[in-house]
């Protein structure tokens, strides 16, 4: 019986090396695919991974930006606070030089009193029409 096997196969060659490199190759063939399956999976994986690494880079990014924008609107409004309070003092400067100079104190004095120069106070004489008592 085996030589009637040995004997089939010497007739058929091709046919048995055909099938044997066939059966290769499907052998071949599908380790290639359970690796490209192995790394799919893995890539995916690591997709997802990403993905929620990102979204929660984005999350914060716009917690970032919105506490940005609370920050400037602060930063505004404490420059606007700090420009009427700067106002404010300049006003209270010469409306105190001025009632100074009205009741008769001369330059220097007034600039002592109310932290203005001596040529703003010289200024405000000439303005308001006095002279200098000094």
């Amino acid at each position: 019986m085996f030589d009637i096997i040995i004997q089939n196969l010497a007739q058929d060659w091709p046919l048995t090396v055909g099938f044997t490199l066939c059966g290769a190759l499907l052998l071949k063939l599908t380790t290639v695919v359970l690796k490209l399956k192995a790394k799919s999976e893995h890539d995916e994986k690591l997709l997802v991974a990403l993905s929620k690494e990102l979204a929660l880079l984005s999350s914060s990014t716009v917690g970032m930006g919105q506490r940005m924008v609370e920050l400037q609107a602060k930063l505004d409004e404490l420059q606007s606070n700090q420009s009427e309070m700067n106002d404010s003092e300049a006003q209270f400067a010469y409306t105190q030089a001025l009632r100074l100079l009205e009741q008769g104190a001369d330059s220097s004095t007034v600039a002592a009193n109310s932290g203005l120069s001596k040529s703003e106070i010289q200024l405000m004489q000439l303005v308001h029409g006095q002279r200098d008592t000094a």
